[in-house]
């Protein structure tokens, strides 16, 4: 259960950081940003939030036996470091 946990707080954070950190005047709505970089934020963005929700249900789908399971949880830790892999 630990496990589970470990993996989706840095997902949530993943979909909750980048929006709080990027919707303000130094980023999103910087009249000084062209709009090609506003393109390139939102994509970032949106990778990110994409990344959580697939880490997320990696994380907690049911499966059927151990072996599954193990899968799944390394499916979810890697689509949970990718984010962070990339960058």
């Amino acid at each position: 259960m630990y496990g589970r946990i470990l993996l989706s707080v840095p997902a949530v954070m993943q979909l909750i950081g980048p929006f709080y950190a990027d919707f303000s005047h130094t980023h999103v709505f910087n009249p000084n940003w062209p709009p090609h970089a506003k393109f390139h934020n939102g994509q970032t963005m949106s990778m990110g939030a994409c990344l959580c929700f697939i880490t997320l249900y990696y994380t907690f789908r049911p499966t059927v036996d151990v072996v599954q399971e193990k899968d799944s949880l390394f499916t979810a830790a890697l689509m949970a470091s990718l984010y962070w892999g990339t960058g």
